[in-house]
């Protein structure tokens, strides 16, 4: 098992500056492989003010910076907010940052993907992809490189379809293995290949 730390953006209410400290302590003691969750989360059901939106995004760019500082990758988590995302990675990226990250259960565009994997990150995909309904990350899968790609679970929540309703485990990531082979049309041995090199370049983990 490999640690990744960060402060959601859902729970930003509760986040303090003390936090910011502590995060940063953390990784310093701990070596995490990445910063993460961290992003940004303005979908609707928040029912954010601006205040609120205004924090997340500065609570983003200061984990933005721990990364930076710790050259570690970073795991975003991003719902209705991506043109903001973004800018905030390109600000780094153009200022030298290169370690990228995961863009987690994306669900953007094809032009969002294409700006992200510009900027170095991969996309992940996980259980949603397994819904006959789930036709836009049908199609994203189809039009993304496999080496841009990454399988996850989120587990316990978004779990795969065959398991509906059920809680949701990391077991279940050979679904969407299948998932993803079924929307390229390419053997589940390759997708777990590809996938797996991804995640590795990512986090910067050796072969087993």
């Amino acid at each position: 098992l490999y640690v990744a730390l960060g402060l959601h953006p859902v729970f930003n209410d509760a986040h303090q500056p003390q936090h910011l400290l502590e995060l940063e302590q953390l990784v310093i003691e701990h070596s995490p492989i990445a910063v993460g969750e961290i992003g940004l989360d303005f979908h609707t059901s928040m029912n954010l003010s601006s205040a609120q939106k205004d924090k997340q995004l500065a609570y983003f760019e200061k984990q933005f910076v721990i990364a930076n500082t710790h050259q570690l990758p970073v795991i975003i988590h991003n719902r209705k907010a991506h043109d903001e995302c973004i800018k905030i990675i390109k600000s780094f990226y153009d200022n030298g940052y290169r370690k990228g990250g995961i863009i987690h259960a994306f669900n953007g565009s094809i032009q969002q993907a294409e700006h992200y994997i510009a900027l170095g990150f991969s996309l992940g995909f996980g259980g949603m992809l397994t819904y006959p309904r789930s036709s836009k990350l049908q199609a994203l899968v189809k039009a993304i490189p496999i080496d841009n790609i990454v399988l996850e679970t989120d587990a316990p929540d978004m779990t795969v379809m065959a398991q509906r309703g059920q809680r949701n485990s990391p077991a279940y990531l050979p679904d969407v293995a299948r998932a993803v082979a079924l929307y390229k049309s390419l053997d589940v041995a390759e997708i777990a290949k590809h996938t797996t090199r991804n995640a590795q370049t990512v986090f910067g983990l050796s072969s087993p």
